[in-house]
């Protein structure tokens, strides 16, 4: 969604995608992000980790045995700047 796109990344529209390694607990929640490669936006880098961390939730992996244990998730996030609206034609009427 626009909010959470990092403001100055939206006015430059800026845009880029950037790896991750996600540490998740044993709750679900992620409880480590890093990013591998960075977008090339540092705004962008910081604020994926920032709300991956706080709203992504998983199901717990699980051993042989169904005891919950942490797991390691690679990925990556792609952020795309929404085109600003057209400006209005001022020939127009």
């Amino acid at each position: 969604q626009t909010s959470d796109y990092p403001r100055d990344a939206l006015a430059a529209e800026q845009s880029g995608t950037v790896y991750l390694r996600l540490v998740v607990g044993v709750n679900g929640r992620v409880s480590d992000c890093a990013v591998t490669r960075s977008s090339g936006v540092p705004s962008l880098d910081d604020a994926t980790c920032r709300l991956i961390t706080k709203r992504f939730r998983y199901r717990p992996a699980r051993d042989r045995a169904g005891n919950r244990v942490p797991q390691v998730i690679d990925g990556d996030h792609e952020w795309s700047a929404p085109k600003p609206p057209p400006a209005p034609d001022d020939d127009a009427g």
